[in-house]
């Protein structure tokens, strides 16, 4: 009995680590794109007018 439930035991480990090592790939992944589209829209960003700038608002093109 005992023998039976050892045996699984390295599946249930390399599958938990498996998950572990994927939730990490996945977060790491979704912070360097947000981080580069975060950068994208910094670069793409309308350029403001001297007077926009003295009042606050962004003139449209």
């Amino acid at each position: 009995m005992a023998n039976s439930s050892n045996s699984q035991f390295p599946i249930t480990y390399s599958v938990m680590r498996y998950s572990i090592m994927l939730q990490l790939v996945t977060g790491i992944t979704l912070v360097l794109v947000g981080a580069a589209a975060l950068f994208a829209w910094i670069q793409n960003r309308p350029n403001p007018t001297p007077e926009a700038r003295k009042t606050g608002l962004i003139q449209q093109d």
